[in-house]
């Protein structure tokens, strides 16, 4: 799983506005994680449209990929990250 180390902390630490300054700036056209992070992030939020965009990114890069799946990149509180994909629109 690649995406910007620092952003993936701050978003685990829920230092989500810090963990989304980052991960914006990474390089993510092609990887999904930081866009599952992003997604997370703004709903912590309250930035649901935001988070649905992103959402609609990680079901474009691929279709199959599901709530569950996404939660594994939140080892802290999957329960909380699938709450939140859920809610951006990711079954």
């Amino acid at each position: 799983m690649f995406m910007a180390p620092q952003g993936w902390a701050d978003s685990q630490l829920g230092r989500w506005q810090q963990a989304i300054s980052i991960l914006e700036r990474a390089w993510i056209a092609k990887n999904l994680w930081p866009h599952v992070c992003l997604a997370v992030d703004y709903v912590e939020l309250g930035r649901d449209d935001a988070a649905r965009a992103e959402v609609a990114e990680i079901l474009r890069l691929d279709p199959q990929f599901s709530s569950k799946i996404g939660s594994a990149a939140f080892l802290a509180d999957r329960e909380r990250a699938v709450a939140d994909l859920r809610k951006a629109g990711l079954n």
